[in-house]
């Protein structure tokens, strides 16, 4: 018991540093791409696509973002999923303690606020996870029953359609610089909030597969490949959306709708709210109505170039 409690602990501890790590990784990449560009206004030349890919800041927040994905992975096998998502609150927090730093962006009240509801509304629906008493632990068997099944499938083809949809949107018509509108930029951010939801739902079998590789079905090797490839897509569509979005715009607006989406998702595949009772549902759904209010006031921030957007000016 002891020990199961000393990796209970390392575990959560994991979390923590991973959510920071990954939350500092993106600052810095969005620091790269306002460095590219501003080295591209000084050469007096056109700035390419892929200019911050250069940067020593770029592969540095890049490092860091990967070192906190691999940490929350690992934690995911000693504590579980839900674990990750109630600490992966707590890098919205680094967002908005370090963002003005990095980046010299200016925090709203809303900003406080928006992060308030989403921390609150997140603990309510895990709560809801973790306090059901009909919880198991799943087999590598099971496992591959559950994320082949039909049910399953409909979320594959649900997600695979929404990813492809959702990139088709991002695209900019020619001569286009910007995203127009609040939808076209929430569409930039929804885009890796459904990759992060793919990566999770592929995260959980992928464990699975890695603690028990020997039962496993030969077909579930495809899903680490996928998983890797689903993160990959989600950096470079993170890196977009940063690209036209404040990071105090993109981080919580993102992570709730990643959260949102994980959350249903995870209902229906790996059946995480069977043995829900009264008490759960109503954690469950004031927790979603929770974040959605914090989205709705991390909307009110301007976009850059908007009536009304600030940045922070250092000497």
């Amino acid at each position: 018991m002891i020990a199961s409690c000393k990796m209970r602990a390392v575990g959560i501890a994991l979390s923590f540093i991973g959510s920071s790590s990954d939350s500092i990784g993106t600052l810095l990449q969005k620091k790269a791409q306002e460095e590219a560009t501003k080295a591209a206004e000084e050469e007096e030349r056109e700035e390419g696509e892929l200019d911050y890919v250069k940067t020593c800041t770029w592969r540095t927040g890049f490092g860091l973002f990967v070192f906190g994905s691999i940490l929350a992975f690992v934690a995911i096998g000693i504590v579980g999923p839900s674990v990750i998502v109630v600490v992966s609150a707590f890098a919205l927090v680094v967002n908005l303690v370090f963002s003005p730093k990095i980046l010299g962006e200016a925090r709203r009240w809303s900003d406080w606020v928006a992060v308030f509801f989403i921390v609150v509304g997140i603990c309510l629906a895990i709560t809801a996870t973790e306090t059901n008493r009909k919880r198991e632990v799943v087999t590598i068997s099971e496992m591959a029953v559950r994320v082949s099944s039909r049910k399953a499938q409909a979320v594959w083809v649900t997600l695979a359609i929404s990813l492809i949809g959702l990139t088709a949107a991002c695209r900019l018509p020619k001569g286009q610089l910007k995203p127009k509108g609040s939808l076209h930029h929430m569409i930039f951010v929804a885009r890796p909030a459904i990759s992060g939801t793919t990566t999770i739902m592929l995260a959980a079998p992928t464990s699975a597969l890695i603690q028990d590789p020997v039962n496993g079905p030969a077909w579930m090797w495809a899903l680490p490949v996928a998983m890797i490839c689903s993160t990959v897509l989600d950096v470079h569509f993170v890196n977009k959306s940063l690209k036209y979005n404040d990071a105090l715009f993109h981080a919580p607006v993102c992570f709730v709708l990643w959260q949102i989406f994980s959350l249903l998702c995870g209902a229906v595949m790996y059946e995480e709210t069977n043995g829900f009772g009264t008490l759960q549902w109503a954690m469950a759904g004031a927790g979603i109505g929770s974040t959605l209010i914090g989205v709705a006031v991390s909307t009110l921030r301007p976009f850059p170039g908007a009536p009304g957007y600030t940045r922070l000016e250092f000497l």
